[in-house]
């Protein structure tokens, strides 16, 4: 994480992104995974393995995260 940040730091501008107001933090990404995927685990009468919920977890974040048909074309047959 530490050499991402000291590669990327010019590019990532958490300085100027503070002075606008702008997130610098994963809490939003954090929220939002919880809000979407929580809502999807929880509905009446669901039960989930580990396994399986995880990979709910990885559909949900392709569909919301418009990689939809990109992960679909990559994955495996």
């Amino acid at each position: 994480m530490e050499d991402y940040l000291r590669k990327h730091g010019k590019r990532l501008n958490y300085p100027q992104r503070l002075a606008e107001g702008r997130a610098i933090g994963s809490g939003q990404v954090e929220g939002a995974c919880k809000h979407v995927i929580g809502r999807r685990l929880k509905q009446t009468g669901a039960r989930w393995q580990v396994s399986r919920a995880n990979r709910m977890a990885i559909l949900c974040a392709m569909l919301y995260s418009h990689n939809w048909d990109t992960y679909w074309a990559t994955s495996p047959p």
